[in-house]
């Protein structure tokens, strides 16, 4: 029951570049076309979402009204991972930022605008603030996901989302703190407070690496006019290499190759039946997925095994071993 091809879902996440990507499409679209949701309580939330969301709990009135108006193109905000179930998996947007730089900005800004009085040592302390990114993506596999920005490539991240919707958007920069605004370089900490951050963020530094992989391998099928194919390996195991693999474009099922150490041992279509990424509004109706027994191809364990999307040549990322 997902919407049509109009609604694309952002999910903003603090200080990753959301504010100034909200200020960039209020530019390409009349105030009309967005709706926002920051909480019930946050003035910048629509109040038909205050009303139809926080107020009602109706999210299927509040599908109806999203599907009605014409006019609305977007949903915008933090913790919106609640609507994802309403929206294809191809309009599905986030920006990730490096998890060093997003925690020390988060806490900049806590103490520039939210009057936080501890020290960073304090703020690494509160498990709320460990691990956003991937708290606010919830469930949502980042392969899976239409657009993906990386904060510190904002300009070229902007170029991709441009080349993917269509959608004309010009560069702006908002909610960045004036001491970093002229800026070149990051943040820098001390190495027992970095090792802290980093011990007390994992989730958001695996998040990153898979995301900036994707976002580079985006970029390289941008640059060579190459259609992107959305892939993941979910289970690599001594029998076992399979994962799921489709297209944006078309819907045909994606083959896949398997490598073992750089030699190409087999291949076999992405066509088998993935129902939690059914869920997600994936094409082909979930029918997605791909899956080798090694032990049919005596690969040897010891050996590294991988595998590759056929017409693009686009490795597939592994982080299950």
């Amino acid at each position: 029951m997902w919407f049509d091809n109009r609604g694309y879902l952002f999910l903003h996440t603090p200080k990753t570049g959301g504010t100034s990507f909200r200020d960039s499409l209020c530019t390409a679209f009349p105030a009309e076309d967005i709706l926002f949701d920051y909480g019930a309580e946050e003035e910048l939330t629509s109040p038909v979402i205050k009303d139809l969301v926080y107020k009602k709990s109706d999210f299927i009135g509040f599908s109806e009204y999203f599907k009605s108006d014409r006019k609305v193109r977007y949903l915008f905000g933090h913790n919106v991972a609640k609507y994802v179930p309403l929206f294809r998996s191809s309009h599905l947007q986030t920006f990730f930022r490096d998890p060093v730089q997003q925690v020390i900005s988060h806490y900049k800004h806590a103490v520039r605008l939210h009057n936080y009085k501890g020290s960073l040592d304090d703020f690494l302390s509160v498990p709320n603030y460990s691990n956003i990114q991937k708290k606010r993506l919830g469930t949502i596999p980042v392969a899976a996901m239409g657009f993906i920005g990386i904060t510190e490539l904002y300009e070229e991240s902007l170029s991709l989302f441009r080349n993917k919707t269509e959608i004309s958007v010009r560069s702006t920069l908002k909610n960045v703190n004036p001491e970093k605004a002229e800026a070149k370089v990051g943040y820098e900490i001390d190495k027992a407070l970095e090792t802290k951050l980093i011990t007390s963020n994992l989730d958001d530094f695996l998040v990153y690496y898979q995301a900036k992989f994707i976002f580079e391998q985006r970029m390289r099928c941008f640059e060579k006019q190459q259609n992107y194919i959305n892939a993941y390996v979910d289970t690599y195991d001594p029998r076992t290499l399979g994962g799921w693999a489709f297209s944006d474009d078309h819907e045909e099922a994606v083959t896949i190759e398997l490598f073992s150490d750089g030699e190409f041992i087999a291949s076999t279509l992405a066509n088998l039946y993935k129902p939690s990424l059914k869920e997600k509004n994936v094409p082909r109706g979930g029918y997605i997925g791909f899956s080798f027994d090694l032990t049919k191809y005596k690969v040897n364990p010891r050996n590294r095994a991988s595998c590759r999307v056929a017409h693009t040549g686009q490795e597939i990322l592994i982080l299950v071993k």
